[in-house]
């Protein structure tokens, strides 16, 4: 699915911010095993100003609405797809310090989860023509992002403690993140999963294990009222405490490449 033109035969094109999909060219696809919507504009752009905040919700629900009309449609024609994945995030959960959250864990309060809880909504509808999972990813770890981010200040000398520093920032290698969705496309699971490593991670723990393989030391500390100068953003991003576990996965047998940080991070630098 692109958003251009189609320029070879397994490319379709549609445009999600006006609800546009070519359904005919689905229907005459013999088998649709999976779609996966991953569509969201990034959060981690900052500030989240009203325009922003505009596009982080359009980005998600348009595209979601759109497949999910179409999905309607393949099942009126008696070929629906046999799983719908739909990106989510642990942003659903808010900021909980103190709590163990889980799949059933309800949504926190703010901007975030607010958010997450519609676009959560709006995939839900596909429920009624197909087994439907709302995935709710943590931090990807890879060689670009958040991670390179973390790593540029440790080799700058620039590595923090951010408020805190007790607040959990769960995460996931990127290749976990890969398998647990093609583990998913295999299951007969529905409803949300977590998308996290199975290992608690605090941010200072987070800073200290990349600034010691950057052989940097970790001593700058950034209070509480800077990050908040970024406005809910810094909230929602960094400071959020969030102790998210991968109940479903654990109890559905997937087997992690990378559930300690180290390891993960190792792999990618």
């Amino acid at each position: 699915m692109v958003r251009r033109e189609a320029k070879t035969a397994d490319e379709i094109s549609w445009d999600p911010a006006n609800g546009k999909i070519p359904a005919e060219k689905l229907e005459n696809i013999p088998q649709i095993d999976a779609v996966i919507n991953l569509s969201g504009a990034s959060i981690s752009k900052i500030p989240w100003t009203k325009k922003y905040r505009e596009e982080l919700r359009n980005s998600r629900i348009q595209a979601t609405n759109t497949l999910v009309n179409a999905i309607e449609k393949l099942a009126k024609a008696g070929k629906p797809p046999k799983v719908f994945i739909s990106a989510s995030a642990y942003g659903f959960y808010g900021d909980r310090p103190g709590e163990i959250l889980t799949e059933e864990s309800p949504a926190g309060k703010g901007f975030l989860p607010e958010l997450v809880a519609e676009w959560e909504t709006t995939a839900n509808r596909a429920l009624e023509v197909t087994r439907t999972l709302n995935i709710r990813t943590s931090l990807v770890l890879a060689e670009t992002g958040f991670l390179s981010i973390i790593w540029s200040n440790a080799k700058l000398f620039l590595g923090s403690k951010y408020g805190s520093g007790k607040q959990h920032w769960p995460w996931i290698h990127l290749d976990d993140e890969v398998r647990a969705i093609e583990f998913l496309i295999d299951s007969k699971i529905s409803g949300p999963v977590n998308l996290v490593a199975p290992a608690e991670t605090s941010s200072d723990e987070f800073v200290k294990t990349v600034s010691k393989l950057a052989k940097r030391p970790a001593w700058l500390r950034v209070p509480k009222f800077m990050v908040r100068l970024m406005g809910e953003a810094g909230e929602a991003l960094i400071l959020a405490d969030a102790n998210v576990l991968p109940t479903v996965l654990q109890k559905s047998g997937f087997e992690w490449k990378y559930s300690k940080l180290e390891d993960a991070v190792k792999s990618l630098i």
